[in-house]
């Protein structure tokens, strides 16, 4: 009798050890695949129609403050796409913005910019384009209003801490 107790408390206890392992997830963004640039405008173009939200991915925009200037402050924003079946997240653009604290601000942007190629949004941020190697532009990204509230979001976020 106290082997059979043994045998199943160590059969339990192997069982509970493996059955709550930890799905593997890469905390590094990885490249996608030209099937999946195809897959994620289609994406983003059905939702512009009012579809319904994905439920294999997930765009989300993470802001960093680089440098808070006078009377500007300079930020770092990046797109992931989440895949949600096989817990990935992958890089779509990271690119430099200029955030102007009050919006007739007078800035030289001269010094800041050094002659990158520039592009400016409704809301007056102008986004500094940079040669890394990601699969979007920020700006065209930017052109979805879902990516576009998630952006804003994430800004004011960012600024307001």
């Amino acid at each position: 009798m106290k082997k059979i107790k043994n045998t199943l408390a160590v059969t339990v206890l192997l069982i509970g050890l493996f059955a709550f392992k930890n799905a593997d997830t890469n905390p590094n963004p990885v490249l996608l695949k030209s099937l999946e640039k195809e897959k994620i405008v289609k994406m983003l173009s059905a939702q512009e129609f009012g579809c319904r939200p994905s439920s294999e991915l997930n765009f989300y925009v993470e802001t960093t403050l680089l440098k808070k200037y006078r009377g500007y402050a300079k930020i770092e924003a990046k797109v992931f796409v989440f895949d949600k079946l096989t817990n990935q997240k992958s890089i779509l653009a990271n690119e430099n913005i200029i955030v102007a604290n009050h919006k007739d601000s007078l800035i030289n942007y001269d010094e800041i910019i050094n002659n990158s190629e520039t592009t400016e949004l409704e809301n007056g941020h102008i986004i500094i384009h940079n040669e890394k190697n990601t699969e979007f532009k920020l700006a065209n990204l930017l052109k979805s209003e879902l990516i576009y509230n998630r952006y804003i979001i994430s800004t004011n976020k960012l600024l307001d801490s």
